[in-house]
């Protein structure tokens, strides 16, 4: 696709983070993603069929009547994206860097 000059892009990109922000991002590649994809590391904190973009490449939309379903659901006083989810007081989670 570059022969079209469509260059090849980063979804979670590194390069981007650093010129934007100044700061340095873990770069290690998301070995969870398809050989191709160029995205490091990061972590999820969305929810499936969520997005209004609907963008056509995208795999977290399945079908616009769900994402138009769900957001009907959201709270702006909720501590969850959609519907009303409590906010454990106690939880076991650890936030790690992916800051240097």
């Amino acid at each position: 696709m570059e022969s079209e000059g469509i260059l090849h892009g980063k979804c979670i990109d590194d390069d981007y983070i650093k010129r934007v922000f100044g700061i340095n991002v873990a770069n290690k590649k998301d070995s969870g993603q398809r050989k191709q994809c160029g995205c490091i590391m990061s972590k999820d904190i969305g929810e499936f069929d969520t997005c209004l973009h609907k963008c056509l490449y995208c795999y977290a939309n399945r079908a616009d009547s769900i994402v138009e379903k769900k957001i009907k659901e959201h709270n702006k006083n909720s501590p969850s994206l959609i519907g009303w989810h409590e906010v454990e007081e106690e939880t076991n989670i650890k936030q790690i860097s992916f800051l240097d």
